[in-house]
């Protein structure tokens, strides 16, 4: 809801009439709703952030651009105070993009004043109403009252990622970056997708990914992504060769589960010959009794929590690095960048590769060719899952 009533309204005691000599007092304003033309002074905004608003990456940024459009509408430019209350919002949503330049106020559903007495932000609830919701809600219950945000949906990914927490982001300049590769291993993970039709832009279909990571033996850097709808084997195995050769890579693992294994052969030749064996290419072959949102859950909330994986966000790799972020986050329902993550992460045995990879990249220094074995499945299972 948007309101204008500085020097707008004038109000005649008399008769108690309102003349509008400008425009209106109040107006509703829901999303897409078109407000060329109005000059607010400020904003009440109202559960902006839902899942129907909300459900994908392009309908959230979409939200997102509607209501910040607002500002740019103000009778005073620069001045436009947003006032932001609601019953829920998820984690990285409209709702905390927006709330950092708004007065934005938080309700929980109960509280206890000075005087001792329990109180509810609603004034027909009672106290057993209330630990009935709770009960119910469970950690909705709080949410609910905007004392934290929640996972988009709690049956699918729910890693423990916050992009507030530098230990899970951090913006590093690039320079930065080609110093902490000389450190660590570039481990480059692959998940194909042939087919590029009938897909949207933040739907759960597959999609064409090679998530580039820094690993050693206790972290897990993530520093770059290609994505795309979709290519053919050719065009896959041109890209993989590509992203190899420019970030790199000591290692290349692809998910050669079900009918990627005949394809995976093709892309490992082609890698051999272009690095010269100084990449070493291994198969995701690990069929797991439970499916993929349990594995992410059980593998990376782990890790994230402990502090083991950091996505680097650098000047250029910005909107890359948030094709990540909105995945991690739940705005984007995909799972490609978490299925290479769990790649990167579980298949990699970081304490064997580092010392394989550092005498690689030695031998290649001095112009001698690597001895090691490229074509080979994993030596030993972390045990995670």
């Amino acid at each position: 809801m948007t309101t204008n009533l500085i020097d707008i309204i004038q109000r005649y005691p008399e008769n108690g009439a309102f003349d509008v000599r400008q425009e209106y007092t109040f107006t509703a304003v829901s999303l897409g709703s078109s407000t060329t033309g109005s000059h607010p002074n400020g904003g009440f905004y109202d559960d902006i952030d839902n899942e129907d608003s909300t459900r994908t990456q392009a309908e959230a940024e979409k939200a997102e651009k509607f209501w910040r459009n607002q500002s740019a509408l103000a009778n005073r430019p620069g001045i436009f105070p947003k006032r932001l209350t609601d019953t829920f919002h998820y984690e990285d949503g409209v709702t905390d993009r927006v709330k950092v330049e708004s007065t934005y106020f938080r309700m929980p559903l109960d509280w206890v004043d000075k005087e001792g007495k329990r109180c509810f932000i609603n004034s027909n609830y009672t106290a057993e109403r209330v630990d009935a919701m709770k009960v119910a809600w469970k950690d909705w219950a709080q949410a609910h009252g905007c004392i934290r945000p929640m996972p988009r949906d709690t049956s699918r990914v729910n890693l423990g990622f916050d992009r507030n927490n530098k230990s899970h982001l951090l913006d590093i300049t690039d320079d930065e970056l080609v110093k902490m590769k000389q450190n660590y291993i570039v481990v480059t993970a692959g998940d194909p997708a042939y087919v590029d039709t009938g897909k949207k832009v933040g739907d759960k279909k597959s999609r064409a990914t090679i998530l580039h990571m820094l690993r050693d033996a206790s972290h897990t850097y993530i520093f770059d992504i290609w994505q795309t709808f979709g290519v053919d084997i050719e065009t896959w195995r041109d890209r993989v060769v590509k992203e190899v050769m420019d970030k790199k890579s000591d290692v290349y693992i692809q998910d050669t589960l079900g009918t990627q294994m005949s394809y995976f052969s093709y892309v490992e030749k082609a890698v051999r010959e272009a690095t010269n064996r100084g990449c070493r290419s291994v198969m995701h072959d690990k069929k797991m009794n439970i499916g993929k949102v349990a594995v992410a859950n059980e593998i990376l909330r782990e890790m994230f929590l402990g502090g083991e994986i950091t996505v680097l966000r650098t000047p250029s790799t910005l909107a890359r690095i948030q094709l990540v972020i909105d995945q991690l986050t739940g705005v984007n329902l995909g799972m490609d960048i978490i299925d290479c993550l769990v790649y990167g992460v579980d298949d990699i045995e970081a304490e064997i590769e580092y010392p394989l990879a550092m005498r690689r990249r030695h031998r290649a220094a001095q112009g001698q060719p690597p001895q090691q074995p490229v074509l080979t499945r994993k030596i030993k299972m972390s045990g995670k899952v």
